[in-house]
């Protein structure tokens, strides 16, 4: 599976897709990918799909919720990636 960015087509519209790789089974850190209009305010996107890389690692696949046609410019995509205290 491809890392990074690529449109995905549902009927006339296009939505803006990131992938990434985490490590698999980890829980001292969270992962999000992230939309926005500007690289102020942030929208997590929501994860279509998880798949095994069969090396300890998995490759996550988030949409972002606006398609393409009603965004009328640029976007910014962005992992985030935040450590969880331990115990939490």
């Amino acid at each position: 599976m491809t890392k990074g960015l690529s449109l995905c087509h549902v009927g006339q519209l296009s939505y803006t897709t990131l992938s990434y790789k985490r490590i698999r089974g980890a829980t001292d850190l969270v992962f999000a990918g992230e939309f926005g209009s500007d690289a102020v305010c942030w929208t997590s996107g929501f994860i279509v799909s998880t798949v095994d890389n069969f090396d300890g690692s998995e490759t996550v696949t988030v949409w972002d919720h606006t398609p393409e046609q009603d965004l009328g410019g640029r976007r910014f995509v962005r992992v985030k990636v935040t450590a969880v205290a331990a115990g939490s």
